[in-house]
Formats: C-alpha cells, structure tokens, sequence
C-alpha cells in the first residue's frame, strides 16, 4: 500500500470524530508508517494509551514537533511521559540538516535542569545509522540499559494459568465497578490519602481508575468475595496489530499466587483472538524480571542516550 493510500485510509477508522490533538491524523498516519517500516515500532498504540489518558493535557502536547519533506511527515519527538527531560523520536529522515534541527528543538524545548545544567536522554531507532552518528558527534552518550520495552509474542499457543481455589478471572467489561478499581489501583500502588471516588479531584497522572479502557481486552481477578484482586489493563491498536500493557497491579497481600500473571495471560490470549501479533510493556526496572518470567522478552529496538550540557 502506498502513503497516499494510507493518508486517506487511517483516519476516519482509527481516529474518530473528537481529535484530542489538533494534527492527531497525520501523527496517527506517520505512526502506522513507522510500524510497516519496523514491526517492533510500538508508538501507535502507546499514543492510543496517551490520548484515553486523564493526563492528556499534561503530556506537553504543545511540545510535540513535527518534520514534513515533500509535505509528508518525516520525524515526530514528543516527551515519552507528562514529565519532560526523556523523549522518544521516530524518524524516517536521514536528511543531515533536518536531523540537525530536531536534536536542537529536543534540546531547547524538552530538555530539564539538574543542578544548574540541561539534561535529555532520547529514544532512537537502532536503525537510524545516520541519526546515531551525529548524535555521538553532537555529544551525546550511548547508554547500555538493563532494562527497557519488552515484547510479547501473541504469534503461538498462549496456555490459560489456573487459579487458586476462590478466584476467578474475567473481562473488565462483565465487572466494571469504579469504586473496585480506584480502590485496588491506589491500595496496590501505595498512594496515599483516602481513595479516591469519582468525582474527587485527584492528580492527573495518577487518575489510572480514569482511563478510557477498552474494558473486553482488560482482565480483573476477583477474590471469593467478588473483590478486585488483580487487575490489568491493556491497549490495542487493530491497524497495527500491537497492544500495550499499561497499568497491572496487584494487591499486596495476594501477590506472588500468580493473579497478575492470570489477569495478563488472559488479556493476552483476548487480544491474540483479535488478531494482535504483538505486545509491548515498558516496566520500570523493579517489575522487569517478573515480565520476563511471564514470558515476555527483550529485543533490540532502540538505542538509548543522554547528554548533560
């Protein structure tokens, strides 16, 4: 399929009529372009996680650039959370003069102060050779990390795990209950303060009770009690084939019986019956190994550096 095909096709379908962003159809367009280049490209769906997000307005919308050649969309960089100083950056482009204007908008623009100095680490395509290479010569570090996104393979048998006596596991949309949800997202994240209800006002980014989940593709294990025990929550881009987890918790005193491994495991095989092919999750570094124990894995995607200046 040619670009200009593509154009005309994603849209409608995949966009909606509320745009929560006002160039969200030609970053939507560009994302998929960027997974048909590399099937381990995952921004699609991680933008279908930010924009069902509360935080929405908090992710630096206004920061996020892009770069046209020929009146198509060659690179975006926008900041990888609501906290600016970490940016990720697709490029299609190996124009020098281009890749030179885009490290100096991340570093004017995305950058953060430490200690009286900038500081930005940026994600980079491994394939991105040229890109690499003037971002060695403008000073910046490659990073050997021990961690970093993991995949899924939804592309063989995905066995159900059994629970224990007492739970039982199902699709969020046959249990939703917000008041069930915020409660075991803020026990099993130890915020603090009283859980919240619906109507509190509450920090954005930590409003997870308030993503626009699809609710058929999350999965909640429920205790004897009919109590959330477990939960994750995952998102899907059909286009692309590729789903992202993001949140799983737990609460602490059913941890380590394998309820959060159940609850991923069954979204999983949910998705694969939609056609996903592969899913992603970008763990910090204390629940790195227990994704990998799940069966997720590693892969080499992206390089990774720093600068301070």
């Amino acid at each position: 399929m040619n670009d200009h095909k593509l154009d005309n096709e994603i849209v409608e379908k995949w966009i909606g009529t509320k745009c929560h962003y006002p160039e969200e159809k030609e970053l939507c367009n560009f994302y998929v372009k960027m997974n048909r280049d590399n099937r381990n490209n995952h921004s699609r769906v991680i933008w279908e996680f930010i924009r069902n997000a509360p935080c929405l307005e908090e992710f630096h919308l206004d920061k996020f650039k892009m770069w046209k050649e020929n009146e198509q969309v060659v690179c975006v960089a926008r900041p990888m959370s609501p906290w600016l100083g970490e940016v990720v950056i697709d490029n299609r482009c190996s124009t020098e003069k281009t890749l030179y204007d885009i490290i100096r908008y991340v570093e004017d623009n995305l950058s953060i102060k430490q200690e009286n100095q900038n500081y930005i680490f940026l994600v980079v395509l491994n394939q991105e050779e040229v890109f690499n290479q003037l971002l060695q010569n403008a000073g910046y570090e490659k990073l050997s990390l021990t961690t970093g996104t993991l995949q899924y393979n939804l592309q063989k048998e995905i066995n159900q795990v059994t629970l224990g006596n007492g739970f039982s596991i199902h699709p969020l949309s046959e249990v939703f209950d917000f008041d069930q949800l915020s409660k075991l997202i803020w026990l099993g994240f130890h915020y603090e303060g009283d859980i919240p209800k619906i109507n509190d006002e509450v920090k954005l980014s930590i409003k997870h009770a308030w993503l626009n989940y699809n609710r058929d593709i999350c999965s909640v294990v429920l205790d004897k009690n009919g109590e959330y025990a477990s939960f994750c929550g995952f998102w899907y881009d059909e286009m692309t084939q590729t789903a992202y987890l993001e949140p799983m918790v737990t609460l602490e005193k059913y941890r380590n019986m394998g309820l959060g491994k159940a609850a991923v495991i069954n979204s999983l095989r949910i998705l694969q019956k939609c056609g996903c092919k592969r899913a992603f999750v970008d763990p910090d570094e204390e629940p790195y190994n227990y994704y990998i124990k799940i069966g997720f894995e590693r892969f080499e995607y992206a390089r990774y550096y720093q600068k301070t200046f």
